[in-house]
């Protein structure tokens, strides 16, 4: 009885895809590095939406009113975040759970992991467009 050497199975995209995902991977990191890096040259470079989101989801956390004005300002100044503004979040309650998770780290964690998931977003979207539009094949 003879039996059949053992192939490592491929995936039906073989090598192209891997390239994509090492080339997401690549550029997720440059961007990440470059976010990182800027936001440690200046003294608050949280300044964005997370600066909105991550108080709002600490109130939930606390049991208080996430749409209050004056606790949300006042969590901002905590973390150093003295520009003030209308900082409010509108969101409806029941998207206010997606919150939670980043703000039951401290701020600066919290943020990173933002930024972090928002780059690995961008970039797996990326991917599949690129797939869905034939990306590949466009070149010739």
């Amino acid at each position: 009885m003879m039996i059949a050497p053992v192939t490592a199975v491929q995936s039906p995209e073989g090598p192209r895809a891997a390239r994509s995902w090492l080339l997401v991977l690549a550029v997720s990191v440059v961007v990440l590095i470059t976010i990182v890096a800027l936001a440690m040259g200046a003294g608050v470079p949280f300044r964005n939406d997370f600066a909105a989101y991550w108080p709002v989801g600490r109130l939930l956390l606390a049991g208080q009113n996430p749409y209050d004005p004056g606790a949300i300002e006042a969590l901002q100044h905590s973390v150093g975040d003295t520009l003030g503004g209308d900082s409010v979040v509108r969101y409806p309650p029941w998207s206010l759970p997606l919150l939670l998770p980043f703000a039951a780290l401290p701020y600066v964690p919290g943020w990173y992991l933002w930024i972090l998931l928002q780059v690995f977003l961008v970039g797996v979207s990326s991917v599949w467009l690129w797939k869905l539009f034939n990306g590949a094949e466009g070149r010739g």
